[in-house]
């Protein structure tokens, strides 16, 4: 069974948790847990990416951010980028308003399936507001069951199908004014 179907699995009051953003102090454990996703079903990350160097970047850019357990542990992560990321041909992205990517959106493993992916794009919208974007990109691996059911879940406009990185993708894209 997927993870989403998985009723077994507790979820844990998520206002016990905290959405912050990264610091360089945090650099490790975000690498152990992009690590720990590598390998995993679903997960289109291999040995060049995402690294060290991404991290760095993300966290110097004020860009990547992370949410905390009740223990102050690391159990999921998210890098608010320049929609340009997201860009290709075959996807039919709005044109509206600015435009901003959620990338390397994860969830620790002994946490998935429990909706806290959903918690972290709720804090990550509410960041790209502030910053003054209107809508959201995500590309998600269409071998993704988990993703392909959460953003279909929540009427994410389905922007098209492209091949980048050797990886088929779907574009997703949220009106971050009309959720």
């Amino acid at each position: 069974a997927h993870a989403f179907e998985q009723a077994s699995k507790k979820r844990i009051a998520p206002e016990l948790f905290s959405f912050e953003m990264a610091t360089m102090d945090d650099v490790n454990e975000i690498l152990a847990l992009y690590l720990s996703k590598k390998g995993t079903e679903f997960c289109a990350w291999n040995e060049y990416y995402p690294t060290m160097v991404d991290i760095e970047a993300d966290i110097e850019a004020n860009n990547l951010f992370v949410y905390r357990n009740e223990n102050n542990e690391i159990m999921g992560a998210v890098s608010l980028e320049d929609a340009k990321s997201a860009e290709h041909p075959n996807l039919a992205w709005s044109t509206m308003g600015k435009s901003i990517a959620f990338s390397r959106l994860c969830v620790a493993n002994e946490y998935t399936g429990r909706g806290y992916g959903m918690d972290i794009l709720g804090f990550a919208y509410t960041v790209a507001k502030k910053r003054g974007y209107s809508f959201g990109r995500i590309l998600a691996s269409r071998e993704n069951d988990i993703s392909m059911h959460m953003y279909t879940a929540k009427r994410y406009r389905t922007t098209g199908d492209c091949e980048m990185y050797g990886v088929n993708f779907r574009g997703f894209e949220v009106d971050l004014y009309n959720l």
